[in-house]
């Protein structure tokens, strides 16, 4: 008998061993990053009831929450976000300040990845002459690759390109972004991968030709009827409403980028991330690799529909199955516990005004164009200047300072009487100049947080904050950019190696998650880092 149990004594006990083993190494085989563009907290809770034992609800149970982390600066964008998220600061020192800005030297506006000095890789196209040069500081991945002597791997992934060059950092091994297809730079590499290539052959599998929702529509109850009079529609189709017949409808609405806008961009996503991790052997070598993965399709969705939308509803769903089919994937690849994954999200996004007005809220809209032609009037009438202002753009006014120079006024003059002449506007809450921002170090409120987003080299010599609830946008749908509570607050969620499960009602900053990562693979924070690592994670 003894002779019978020893053996499976000793192979039970090896077999535990062996796994603890392989959860504790001194490194995880891969960092997964990930990123869901326009994702409100409020989504893991108002959806919660329909999520899966194994995605959102998994992370939640034996992972880490986040539950009051938000941005720390404004205007809320996707291409900010995603380089705080990656560097660990603001703005005003990555220099990613919006997704375009204005150069007054060129009298034109900058993309935040453009990059004119590199060609497309995978398709002749402008849209591929893209890299993270306009970011001015390093990324976690970056500490990553230099801790490891170049050894470390990393990949980006998102639909839009400045989620994935921005993502990746300047060392990324490459990143991937997607027109009608997937392509790169030559910032990267000179060729396509031939796997990228196959997958580019058969990403349409994975689109449905009808969208319908995922259940019955009458339980999803916590969203507005489908049938509301603040959801744009696509074009060919009388109202926002499912069914949503794509094979059709793509005809009339770009073709493939039409998927964009749908649950399935996020299903092509995941998919392209799975094909990475196994054809270029990501978490297979002796060190950290890092993959870093934006769900851009939530963001389109969001603009077109706003957060009470049924869709949305549905893509939250949706993305949770696609969520909890990934963990196990990784689960598979390396074991649980071999792997660190968090996720979070490069802005908000605001109820839609209309909506509220309906409601009773106090909402509204501002017109850029009315305010920027009644400022035009009243600085000629007042200083006798006819273009003293060049451009206005994300609710920044940049001044013509050749033309203020030459009148005998300062710049700072004209600044301080333009911030108080907008100021008087329904749905403006304040306006502040450069001359504040250089002048002056705030520590606290709302002018600290655009303070922080404030780039002396690249934002306007004005800044404008709307009212809450108040947006530059359309009556349909939503948009995003304020430094309000729903475009700040995002999850932060960590799972994984190194994390316990918890939670945390604190208030962090985006700024903390790359330094928490940094401090749990012990490696030098990115350079110009000045969040801090989330103790009740790190210290366990």
């Amino acid at each position: 008998m003894f002779s019978k149990v020893l053996p499976a004594l000793f192979y039970a006990l090896f077999a535990i061993s062996t796994a603890l083993v392989a959860q504790n190494e001194s490194h995880p085989k891969l960092v997964i990053g990930m990123v869901v563009d326009q994702m409100r907290y409020d989504y893991l809770t108002r959806y919660e009831a329909h999520y899966s034992e194994n995605g959102f609800k998994r992370i939640l149970r034996d992972g880490f929450d986040c539950r009051n982390l938000h941005y720390n600066y404004g205007p809320t964008f996707t291409g900010p976000g995603h380089a705080s998220i990656f560097t660990g600061t603001t703005p005003r020192y990555h220099g990613i300040i919006a997704n375009d800005w204005y150069m007054r030297d060129e009298g034109r506006t900058m993309y935040c990845s453009e990059d004119r000095s590199v060609r497309s890789v995978g398709q002749q196209s402008p849209k591929g002459q893209m890299s993270p040069r306009n970011m001015i500081a390093t990324t976690v991945a970056d500490e990553l690759k230099l801790h490891s002597a170049g050894r470390s791997k990393t990949i980006a992934i998102a639909i839009k390109d400045r989620g994935a060059t921005l993502s990746g950092g300047h060392t990324a091994d490459a990143a991937y972004w997607m027109t009608d297809q997937w392509i790169t730079s030559s910032f990267y590499m000179e060729s396509l991968p031939q796997w990228v290539q196959d997958f580019n052959e058969k990403m349409m599998d994975f689109v449905p030709d009808v969208w319908e929702p995922l259940k019955p529509i009458e339980l999803y109850i916590e969203s507005a009827p489908d049938d509301n009079p603040w959801e744009h529609a696509f074009r060919g189709k009388d109202k926002p409403v499912f069914p949503y017949n794509l094979k059709e409808l793509k005809q009339e609405n770009g073709g493939i980028n039409m998927i964009k806008s749908t649950p399935f961009g996020n299903t092509i996503t995941t998919a392209l991330a799975r094909e990475a991790i196994l054809n270029e052997q990501l978490g297979k070598g002796e060190v950290t690799d890092f993959l870093t993965v934006s769900y851009s399709s939530p963001d389109y969705l969001g603009h077109m529909l706003g957060p009470q939308a049924v869709e949305i509803q549905d893509n939250y769903m949706r993305f949770d199955l696609e969520l909890g089919e990934f963990l196990n994937f990784l689960d598979e690849q390396f074991g649980e516990g071999n792997y660190l994954f968090f996720l979070t999200a490069d802005h908000g996004g605001g109820w839609v005004p209309a909506q509220l007005k309906e409601l009773g809220v106090p909402a509204g809209y501002i017109s850029g164009k009315l305010i920027l032609s009644a400022a035009r009037e009243h600085i000629t009438e007042r200083f006798g200047i006819k273009n003293a202002i060049d451009n206005y753009s994300n609710e920044q006014f940049f001044l013509n300072l050749g033309a203020i120079e030459t009148s005998g006024h300062s710049a700072a003059q004209i600044a301080r009487e333009l911030a108080d002449f907008v100021r008087r506007f329904e749905g403006i809450a304040e306006a502040y100049t450069a001359w504040d921002f250089r002048t002056h170090e705030y520590t606290q409120g709302m002018v600290h947080l655009m303070q922080n987003g404030y780039n002396h080299k690249r934002s306007g010599d004005v800044i404008l904050i709307t009212e809450p609830a108040w947006m530059e946008y359309g009556s349909k749908g939503t948009t995003h950019g304020s430094p309000w509570n729903y475009d700040t607050h995002v999850p932060a969620l960590f799972f994984g190696w190194g994390v316990k499960p918890g939670h945390t009602d604190e208030r962090l900053s985006i700024t903390d998650i790359a330094p928490t990562v940094s401090s749990l693979l012990r490696i030098s924070f990115p350079n110009a880092a000045t969040g801090k690592p989330i103790r009740a994670i790190t210290e366990h």
